[in-house]
């Protein structure tokens, strides 16, 4: 992982950026969140295997916005570097971090153990490293009319 996040793959095109809404990651936020289990649970006919099936289903969703944030981050960071932008390093290291502690408590929500998985930090690291790349560089934001 800590290879794949320090190796971009494709760069941060203009077009890319412009397009890189800081919302886009704000739904995986709620995807496993227990008020969903509890309205599930209250609900006529429930029965514990639709919460199984669903909780299989929600997870796998969320491994897949978890890649499309990796992916979009090395971007981010790819473009930053280009930009000559300081503590990209520094800022690769914490999403690392950052995301082996999701990855950690999804392994444990999925088995049913875990209650809570927090992936709030990774969007915020992700957010402000699109806020540092757009304010270094914003010709990449701007398209040409």
């Amino acid at each position: 992982m800590i290879r794949a996040i320090l190796n971009s793959e494709l760069p941060a095109t203009e077009e890319w950026v412009a397009e890189l809404s800081p919302d886009r990651y704000r739904t995986m936020l709620r995807l496993l969140h227990e008020d969903d289990w509890r309205f599930l649970r209250e609900q006529r006919g429930f029965r514990p295997e639709m919460e199984k099936v669903l909780r299989r289903q929600r997870v796998q969703i969320f491994q897949t916005y978890l890649r499309a944030l990796e992916s979009d981050f090395r971007r981010l960071c790819d473009g930053l570097r280009q930009q000559g932008a300081p503590a990209i390093v520094q800022r690769q290291l914490a999403f690392v971090g950052r995301m082996m502690l999701v990855r950690a408590k999804l392994a444990m929500y999925r088995m049913g153990v875990g209650r809570v998985v927090d992936a709030r930090g990774l969007v915020q690291l992700f957010d402000e490293t699109r806020a540092q790349l757009t304010a270094t560089a914003p010709e990449l934001v701007e398209l040409p009319a």
